[in-house]
């Protein structure tokens, strides 16, 4: 409880590598990583913070959660987020394609038809 009350009130002021830990700590956690999906969406789209979550292993994590998280409509939804916002960057983006995050991303979409 205490590592999902941490990442829920996160700021856009923290550290890159404590969500990622966080991510790491509770992989099995659905609401700790969609909490940390979305801090990691809203520090790109805010700071453009791509390099370093990429860097800390954030994209792996993001992956991670959606494949561990596959029924998890919350995850999926801010997983694909952070990808997405991720995917500004021509470095992110071959990280996000070694991390199988495109086929992660077309099974979400698949698994939730509009």
């Amino acid at each position: 409880m205490e590592s999902q009350r941490r990442l829920v009130s996160m700021d856009e002021h923290q550290d890159v590598a404590a969500i990622v830990q966080g991510m790491r700590t509770d992989a099995a956690n659905a609401v700790v990583q969609a909490s940390a999906c979305r801090e990691l969406l809203q520090l790109v789209a805010t700071h453009g913070k791509r390099v370093s979550i990429s860097t800390a292993g954030g994209i792996e994590c993001i992956v991670g959660a959606m494949a561990t998280h596959w029924a998890n409509a919350d995850v999926q939804t801010m997983a694909c987020g952070a990808l997405a916002n991720l995917a500004a960057n021509e470095t992110t983006v071959v990280g996000i394609a070694a991390a199988r995050g495109i086929p992660s991303i077309v099974a979400a979409m698949a698994a939730r038809p509009a």
